[in-house]
């Protein structure tokens, strides 16, 4: 990013206000690239926990555990949660299918759709 010179043509004390003030711009230049990239990257993961979870989902895998969920069932008065289902009845991930994919991804997309809207 370059600082943009006052034009030769302003008296000295614009010249001089100008230039305080493309250091404000300066600044704010810098802060809205920084807001961008931290919105890109945000997308990124976004998008890679999707793809996470889609392989997980088309694995058949059930959620891996946390270190506060295996504490937490470690507990003496905590019984641990039944993940299996005993009733004979299909899961979601039984039923996990490209457009389900793809309607996860729609969903990030307009996330940050309106993210990018709003800013």
């Amino acid at each position: 990013m370059e600082r943009i010179t006052p034009p030769p043509s302003l008296p000295e004390p614009l010249k001089e206000m100008f230039k305080q003030q493309e250091v404000v711009r300066m600044k704010l230049r810098l802060q809205h690239s920084i807001e961008r990239e931290k919105l890109i990257v945000s997308n990124e993961q976004e998008v890679l926990r999707v793809h996470y979870r889609a392989a997980r989902t088309l694995a058949n895998q059930t959620l891996p555990f946390s270190a506060c969920t295996v504490l937490l069932d470690a507990e003496v008065y905590n019984m641990p949660q039944d993940i299996q289902n005993d009733d004979g009845k299909t899961s979601v991930r039984d039923r996990f299918n490209a457009r389900q994919f793809m309607s996860w991804l729609q969903d990030v997309d307009d996330k940050f759709d309106k993210l990018k809207v709003r800013a």
